[in-house]
């Protein structure tokens, strides 16, 4: 059982135009809260949790509402190419986790493993999305270091300290983060340009499926996202 709701062409403008027929993107939705507590799917740890005082982006508008929906759903991942779409934006809301049993988070592994094997089955299909505790995920033996992801798989670990920045790139993940404002971005990251292009009021904003830094390889820096 995934709870997991899968929308095979996003209308969200963020991710793709939605006019654009050529650049679909699906994405999918999975319930946000404290994994350990049976609330969701995310880390307790995240900092941007409500139950923290955190303001997570996806109790707002649209997402909070098929994130809520997701809870009563277990849709098949061969949905996410039902509409054509050959990029996939994995857990606009939600994350990796489970419960332990024991009031703590642990990763879903079953969940996980069928992630990576439909991406294998599924190559010329890019995926990407974002984990909030990549050392829980490396812990339980996960990491591009040990080749544990095909090449289509991109999973950005979300990070908020440079200890945990550091253990993610020692392991092979690329890293992003939240800041609050431009002059917190340091060298080594770049920031996301719909972030920018909001922050400015220009009108001219780019979209994920445009942009791709987060899913290209050949990007070697990471990813900033201003808080919103």
């Amino acid at each position: 059982m995934n709870t997991t709701l899968i929308s095979p062409w996003s209308q969200n403008s963020k991710l793709s135009d939605p006019k654009d027929k050529l650049n679909k993107v699906a994405t999918t939705y999975r319930p946000v809260g404290d994994a350990g507590k049976g609330e969701g799917t995310c880390p307790g740890t995240c900092p941007h949790l409500p139950s923290k005082g955190g303001g997570c982006y996806t109790r707002k508008f649209l997402v909070n509402q098929q994130q809520k929906k997701s809870a009563a759903r277990h849709d098949d991942l061969d949905r996410l190419t039902s509409k054509g779409a050959r990029l996939v934006r994995l857990h606009t809301s939600g994350d990796f986790f489970t419960s332990d049993g024991n009031g703590v988070h642990a990763l879903d592994v079953p969940y996980l493993t069928e992630v990576i094997e439909w991406c294998k089955q599924n190559p010329d299909v890019t995926v990407w999305t974002y984990t909030h505790d990549v050392r829980c995920m490396i812990a339980a033996g996960f990491s591009y270091a040990k080749g544990s992801f095909p090449e289509n798989l991109h999973i950005v670990a979300s990070v908020e300290s440079p200890i945990e920045r550091k253990i993610a790139k020692d392991n092979g993940f690329r890293t992003a983060q939240v800041i609050d404002t431009i002059a917190d971005q340091d060298d080594n990251t770049t920031l996301c340009p719909y972030d920018l292009a909001l922050h400015k009021g220009s009108d001219k904003k780019t979209n994920c499926a445009a942009c791709r830094l987060c899913f290209n390889p050949k990007h070697k820096k990471d990813i900033a996202f201003l808080k919103h």
